[in-house]
C-alpha cells in the first residue's frame, strides 16, 4: 500500500513537472524547479518576463539515488526498481554500473568475474588441482581465511537490494568441479573505486557441500549494496563456478521519492 501511494504521489508530480515554492524577497517571489526534461528558450523568457526564478534539475542523480526504474522516465511515472520473485538481480548489476570483483593476492580484478553473470552456463571461473602436499602444508599455515585456499568474490549490485537467497553451480559439462565450502557476506554500502576489498561480515555459510548446485536461503532476507563469496578449497581437486544469482522478490527497500 506505502508503495503504491509513493507512486501515485511520484506520478503526480511528474504529471505537474514543476514544483513551486515562494520565498519573501523584497515583495512575493516564485522560483520554479523543473526536474528532468530543460525549460525551452521560449519558457525561460516567459518566466524571465513574469519576473519569475527557474531552477532546472537533472534526473541522473536522482535516478542513481532513489534507484528509479531507468524506462520509467520514458513513459512519465515515476517507480521505484521491482524484481520478481524468480528474477535474477546479479544477471543486470553490469547495467546499473555494478561490478564483479575477483580477488588475486593483493589487487581486485573487475572484469575476469563478468562471466559469472552473463547467464551462459558454459563460460565461468575455474581454479586448478592443487599438488596435495602443498595443499595440506598451506592449509596449516592459512586457516584465517586469508591463505591461498580462499577466493574472495564480490558483487557489487549497483543498488541497494532486498536480498533472500543465493545460488551458485559449476559448468554443467563438469559438476564435479563443484564447491565444498562457501560463506556469503553482505555490505551495506559498495567499494566503487581502488583495489582493496575487505572480507564482509559472514551472513550465511555452507560449511560441507557434494552437489553442484549451492541453494542458501538468507533468514532474515537483508538489504545490502553487494554481495560476497568467499570459497574454502577442502580439498585440493579442480573447483569452478560458472553461474552466480541473487533474487529478492519485491521492490527496493527504503525507495522513496521527495
Amino acid at each position: 500500500m506505502e508503495n503504491r501511494r509513493i507512486t501515485r504521489l511520484s506520478g503526480l508530480l511528474l504529471l505537474c513537472s514543476i514544483i513551486v515554492s515562494f520565498t519573501v524577497r523584497d515583495g512575493l517571489c516564485a522560483v520554479v524547479y523543473r526536474i528532468g526534461t530543460p525549460f525551452s528558450e521560449a519558457a525561460k523568457d516567459s518566466l524571465q518576463s513574469l519576473g519569475i526564478e527557474y531552477l532546472e534539475i537533472d534526473w541522473s542523480v536522482s535516478q542513481l539515488q532513489e534507484a528509479l526504474e531507468l524506462d520509467s522516465l520514458k513513459v512519465g511515472v515515476l517507480q521505484p526498481n521491482f524484481f520478481a520473485a524468480d528474477e535474477d538481480i546479479a544477471a543486470t548489476l553490469l547495467r546499473r554500473d555494478g561490478w564483479v570483483g575477483v580477488k588475486h593476492f593483493a589487487n581486485i580484478d573487475r572484469k575476469r568475474g563478468q562471466v559469472l553473470v552473463d547467464q551462459d552456463p558454459n563460460s565461468g571461473l575455474v581454479w586448478e588441482a592443487i599438488a596435495p602436499e602443498t595443499f595440506y602444508t598451506d592449509a596449516i599455515q592459512n586457516d584465517d581465511m586469508h591463505g591461498t585456499l580462499w577466493q574472495q568474490l564480490t558483487f557489487d549490485l549497483g543498488g541497494r537490494f532486498l536480498i533472500k537467497e543465493v545460488r551458485m553451480r559449476p559448468s554443467p559439462e563438469n559438476p564435479k568441479h563443484f564447491l565444498e565450502r562457501v560463506l556469503i557476506g553482505v555490505s551495506d554500502r559498495g567499494f566503487h573505486a581502488g583495489n582493496y576489498v575487505p572480507d564482509f561480515p559472514v551472513s550465511a555459510e555452507v560449511a560441507e557441500n557434494d552437489q553442484p548446485e549451492i541453494r542458501i536461503i538468507l533468514v532474515p532476507p537483508v538489504t545490502t549494496e553487494a554481495v560476497q563469496l568467499r570459497i574454502n578449497r577442502k580439498t585440493p581437486k579442480e573447483i569452478g563456478i560458472a553461474d552466480f544469482e541473487v533474487y529478492g522478490g519485491g521492490f527496493v527497500s527504503k525507495a522513496s521519492y521527495e
